[in-house]
């Protein structure tokens, strides 16, 4: 009997390097959220600090305090950038999930169905073999009934 032979290998493995494609998509997306996340921590930690430092000047001078305020206001402006950049790349990365859910889904329906048929094709050459085995066990009676 022939070796077993899965013929739609080709599509399966065309569905595994699109799920590590896709893998690689997530990684990607989730390592761009991260930066982002790490930015507008710097960028709270360092608004922070700049307003301790506000709080602690002793000058009066109204320029000073100005120059202050609106360096602040960027700083504000600048979080505010990062924050929707985050939830734009938060976005991203649950799509790129979802995409790397079916293509998984896609891979292992091919997976099962290639099982499903290794036990077809198990069960069949254990059939095959029975019978060859059934064949030899007559011929060999019918001979010995001969020989006698």
């Amino acid at each position: 009997m022939k070796r077993f032979e899965f013929r739609l290998d080709k599509v399966m493995n065309y569905k595994k390097n699109i799920e590590e494609m896709k893998k690689q998509e997530l990684a990607q997306a989730m390592r761009l959220l991260l930066e982002a996340q790490i930015k507008a921590s710097q960028l709270k930690k360092y608004k922070s600090c700049q307003l301790e430092e506000m709080t602690e000047l002793q000058e009066d001078d109204i320029y000073t305090r100005l120059l202050y305020d609106k360096y602040i206001l960027a700083l504000n402006f600048h979080i505010k950038t990062a924050e929707e950049l985050i939830a734009e790349r938060m976005l991203l990365s649950e799509q790129k999930r979802l995409e790397l859910v079916e293509a998984s889904k896609a891979r292992r329906i091919f997976e099962k169905l290639k099982e499903k048929k290794i036990e077809e094709f198990n069960y069949e050459r254990n059939k095959w073999e029975q019978a060859v085995e059934d064949e030899c066990a007559k011929y060999v009676h019918n001979n010995q009934i001969m020989i006698r």
